[in-house]
């Protein structure tokens, strides 16, 4: 089951775990948060 695109203007979301604010949602799609939040993703699997 696939998703429609989004509308015009909108924001994707690339981390679904994430709360849905518009803020958190702005700064998550920033490469440098998103390069953090991935780092972090994969240390914590490797801790778990």
């Amino acid at each position: 089951m696939t998703r429609p695109p989004p509308p015009a203007g909108a924001l994707t979301r690339r981390h679904s775990d994430l709360p849905h604010f518009q803020s958190v949602a702005r700064l998550s799609s920033l490469p440098l948060v998103e390069s953090g939040i991935t780092i972090a993703g994969n240390v914590y699997e490797k801790i778990k």
